[in-house]
């Protein structure tokens, strides 16, 4: 089976036969493979804005596996990670999936569970960077918006009408409701309806 799924494979593995292995079957499968040797290698090629998943060994020269977990997180980067290893030692699983690793697969890895894996992976990182691009989107709109008109969309996603907010303001019904459809056209809504669809998850200042 072939996959086409956006995104990179950051494959991080010491041993370069077993790295040589996992990128020709990840390769055979239409996955793009960059493989490195070691956990520096990788911090020094790959950045947070690189799309893709990471394929990591557990035992690594020097820094570990979770070492290299550890590095990810003070750098803010969510990428999602299978890691393999040659024994699964329970306190190393718990450690792995705490630290965010989505699966954990025991070498010799099985090359159709190990693509399998990797495409759910890219899939998960495809939705993770829209639903931010999303968020970073509504959030550049709702910085548009006036003080006032910051004031008054909480009260429309509440629910109230026009002139219970105008009454809470101590401003004019008619000026609510132009407020009303200043903060719909820039906040790209319909209705406010989809004003609460849209504002749901953002956190208001």
């Amino acid at each position: 089976m072939t996959h086409s799924v956006p995104g990179t494979v950051f494959l991080v593995d010491d041993d370069p036969d077993a790295r040589a292995q996992l990128s020709y079957h990840l390769m055979k499968a239409g996955f793009s493979v960059q493989a490195f040797e070691g956990a520096a290698h990788f911090l020094a090629s790959v950045g947070p804005l690189d799309a893709g998943c990471l394929v990591l060994d557990l035992q690594l020269g020097g820094d570990t596996g979770l070492d290299l977990l550890t590095l990810l997180a003070d750098r803010h980067e969510e990428r999602p990670v299978v890691m393999i290893s040659g024994e699964a030692e329970v306190p190393s699983v718990v450690q792995a999936v705490q630290g965010g690793v989505v699966d954990f697969l025991v070498k010799p890895v099985d090359p159709a569970t190990l693509c399998s894996r990797v495409a759910h992976c890219l899939a998960l990182d495809e939705q993770r960077r829209a639903n931010v691009a999303a968020e970073r989107d509504l959030r550049r709109r709702y910085n548009k918006l006036t003080p006032r008109e910051r004031e008054v969309m909480p009260l429309l996603v509440e629910g109230k009408t026009v002139k219970r907010i105008a009454a809470d303001l101590g401003i004019s019904p008619k000026t609510a409701d132009v407020h009303r459809g200043r903060i719909l056209q820039k906040m790209d809504c319909d209705s406010v309806v989809d004003l609460v669809h849209a504002v749901r998850d953002l956190k208001l200042d």
